[in-house]
């Protein structure tokens, strides 16, 4: 909880901090759905794991 606290307060990430948190980013295809394409992206923190998929 300490290591993830201290970037409460961030307002730009950059390449230090992307590194520090960020485990893995999966990026899905894109496929089409109701004409728009769709794109599904996770991300896996390295303190607390993947969240729910973003669209």
């Amino acid at each position: 909880m300490d290591e993830v606290s201290k970037y409460a307060g961030i307002t730009e990430l950059n390449y230090k901090i992307l590194h520090q948190l960020i485990d893995k980013i999966l990026v899905s295809k894109a496929e089409k759905v109701d004409g728009e394409y769709v794109q599904k992206i996770q991300i896996f923190y390295r303190f607390i794991g993947p969240l729910d998929a973003i669209e």
